[in-house]
C-alpha cells in the first residue's frame, strides 16, 4: 500500500531544494530534506529529545540542522547529536552516546533528488535510477 522498500525513490525536483528544511513523506516515513553547501541530505523529519519535526528547524551552522524547539543540532550526514545550543558548548547532553536521527541516502540525477528507503546497505543509484 505504501510502496516497497529497498528502491530508490524520485522525491523532489532539484531546483526546489535549497537552504531551508523541506518536509517529504515517503513510504510512510517523514523526511527532512536540506541542501548544504551544494549536497542534497534527507534525514527522519523528528527530533529525538521532543518528537518536534525538524522541517521547521533551521540551519544554523555549514553541515547542520538545528531543532526549532530546544536547539538541538545534528549533523547532515551522519545524523548525530553534535550540540545543544540552549544548553551552551559544554552540555552533557552532547556526549551521549548514540543520540541520532536516521539518515537517508540521497542522490542527485536527471533533475531530481532521489531517496532510497530500506534496510540494506546503500546501493549504487546506477542500479535503479535512469
Amino acid at each position: 500500500m505504501l510502496g516497497l522498500r529497498h528502491y530508490w525513490y524520485p522525491v523532489l525536483q532539484s531546483r526546489r531544494l535549497g537552504k531551508r528544511p523541506k518536509a517529504v513523506t515517503l513510504l510512510g516515513e517523514k523526511i527532512v530534506l536540506i541542501r548544504d553547501r551544494g549536497t542534497a541530505y534527507a534525514l527522519s523529519d523528528r527530533c529525538p529529545h521532543r518528537g518536534v519535526p525538524l522541517s521547521l528547524g533551521r540551519r544554523e551552522f555549514p553541515g547542520t540542522l538545528t531543532c526549532a524547539l530546544h536547539g538541538w543540532t545534528y549533523d547532515l550526514a551522519s545524523g548525530g547529536l553534535v550540540a545543544a545550543l540552549t544548553d551552551g558548548p559544554d552540555s552533557p547532553v552532547c556526549a551521549m552516546d548514540g543520540v541520532r536521527v536516521r539518515t537517508y541516502p540521497v542522490d542527485e540525477r536527471a533533475g531530481l533528488i532521489w531517496i532510497y528507503v530500506g534496510d540494506e546497505p546503500r546501493p549504487p543509484g546506477e542500479d535503479d535510477i535512469p
